[in-house]
């Protein structure tokens, strides 16, 4: 039978998924769209945080955890 700690556990791992892992997809999609704007990984980063802050590379922060959290919630909690 599921249980409430399965289900905080599926939730706090999303949230650190997240928050570690967003910033590189963020990267990556602006690698994607300009992909001669930059001349690699670090220096998409670089820029962004110089140019627009630290907060850039949490842009849509929102939905990422949103689905997430529904994702790793059901997951983990259904095993």
């Amino acid at each position: 039978m599921p249980s409430l700690v399965d289900t905080i556990s599926g939730v706090a791992g999303a949230g650190c998924c997240t928050f570690f892992g967003l910033p590189f997809d963020v990267a990556k999609a602006r690698l994607q769209h300009a992909p001669h704007a930059y001349g690699g990984l670090v220096d998409c980063i670089g820029k962004a945080v110089r140019q627009e802050g630290v907060l850039a590379l949490y842009r849509g922060w929102l939905p990422a955890l949103s689905s997430a959290v529904a994702e790793n919630a059901v997951g983990i909690t259904t095993q």
